[in-house]
């Protein structure tokens, strides 16, 4: 089972079909990127079991800031190496230096409360890559992983926290991969009851309320 934003490194078959079936124009970049992971996304309609639907986000054009994102499918047997997303400490050190020591903060408050963040989007990229893609104007694009009831409400409380230092953005994972925008679900407990939000899944996206989520999502096996 595959959740969005997870990690993976096809083989040099895997590549070599990429590249094959892409357009001439394409290739050059393609061939560039093999040493890098792509990024799980959710599954485009139509697409079989066998394979899995994967993002190639390049940096950012370094005179426009226009960021370049290239869908592709990719055939399971083909994956040599996947993973989640990469832990908040893992990104600090290539951080930009003025974010590095409440990152740190940030990663010890976890890791004392026991709740698990991860990083994806620019800082992530970043960190895998070597390549510029933070920016200015960049968030931190967090992964919130719930896997047990008593972590949600620590974690939220712990992001809306350090977000007074830091540009902090990004989703709450929970068991089944279902992820909502952390502040979506935090603005929806501060309102009124029936309040929707929107959930995030590899087939679908869909509305519904926080309520009926905790209803079901802690009677779902975790993710690996």
């Amino acid at each position: 089972m595959f959740s969005r934003h997870e990690l993976v490194w096809l083989d040099a078959r895997g590549w070599q079909k990429i590249i094959d079936t892409a357009a001439a124009e394409h290739q050059p970049a393609l061939r560039g990127w093999q040493d890098f992971p792509l990024v799980v996304r959710r599954t485009d309609d139509g697409i079989d079991d066998d394979k899995v639907c994967l993002g190639l986000p390049f940096p950012p054009d370094a005179r426009t800031g226009h960021k370049l994102r290239h869908a592709l499918t990719a055939d399971r047997t083909d994956i040599a190496k996947r993973t989640l997303p990469l832990p908040l400490a893992e990104v600090i050190a290539t951080a930009p230096a003025h974010w590095r020591s409440q990152l740190q903060m940030l990663a010890q408050d976890a890791l004392a409360l026991n709740v698990s963040l991860r990083v994806y989007g620019s800082l992530a990229l970043q960190a895998l890559t070597g390549h510029a893609y933070v920016r200015p104007q960049s968030d931190i694009d967090i992964l919130l992983r719930i896997e047990q009831p008593q972590q949600l409400q620590a974690g939220l409380d712990l992001l809306q926290q350090h977000s007074q230092y830091l540009p902090l953005d990004g989703e709450l994972m929970l068991p089944s991969g279902a992820a909502v925008s952390w502040k979506e679900w935090r603005n929806a407990q501060a309102s009124a009851a029936g309040t929707r939000v929107l959930v995030k899944e590899m087939q679908t996206v869909r509305l519904t309320t926080i309520a009926a989520l905790l209803t079901t999502e802690f009677a779902q096996p975790c993710l690996p």
